[in-house]
């Protein structure tokens, strides 16, 4: 089976977010964004609610990568992005 290369957006400015998704429009059509809680680990990045109102996020496949303290808190809301 063929490797998949998922692209990793990590970032706690939403409009950094963007841009990172405009550079990859034409390269690929998964991206994979790291959710921080500032407790599993010692940083912090935008939350799920501030993911799903990216722009033209719909045009990629969305992997979320929770490193947070309960993930499971997090699953409900994972399903709105």
């Amino acid at each position: 089976m063929p490797h998949k290369i998922i692209p990793a957006i990590l970032t706690a400015d939403l409009q950094d977010a963007e841009n990172k998704l405009r550079q990859l429009n034409d390269l690929t059509d998964w991206v994979q964004f790291d959710i921080m809680d500032g407790k599993f680990v010692n940083n912090v990045s935008f939350n799920i609610k501030d993911l799903a109102q990216i722009k033209f996020l719909k045009d990629f496949n969305v992997e979320i990568h929770l490193m947070v303290y309960k993930p499971e808190e997090y699953f409900k809301e994972c399903e709105d992005v």
